[in-house]
């Protein structure tokens, strides 16, 4: 069910994306805002995790730093 959700709101947000480009650029404008659509949702799919555990400052949590927390 979850897979359905992202699908259908990334499916919206690509059209959302190429209607604006529709309307600044006409034909042009809805090529462009596909490929940067297409761009954006193959970073999101692929990088996702990197981009958030960057967001957060993640790191590597080491056991003589944190022994409970590493052997959880």
């Amino acid at each position: 069910m979850n897979a359905l959700k992202t699908t259908i709101m990334v499916v919206i947000l690509t059209a959302i994306l190429v209607l604006f480009g529709w309307l600044i650029g006409g034909a042009t404008g809805m090529i462009v805002a596909l490929i940067l659509a297409g761009v954006l949702n193959f970073t999101s799919y692929w990088f996702s995790d990197r981009i958030v555990l960057g967001l957060y400052h993640a790191r590597l949590v080491e056991q003589n730093n944190e022994p409970k927390l590493h052997n959880a």
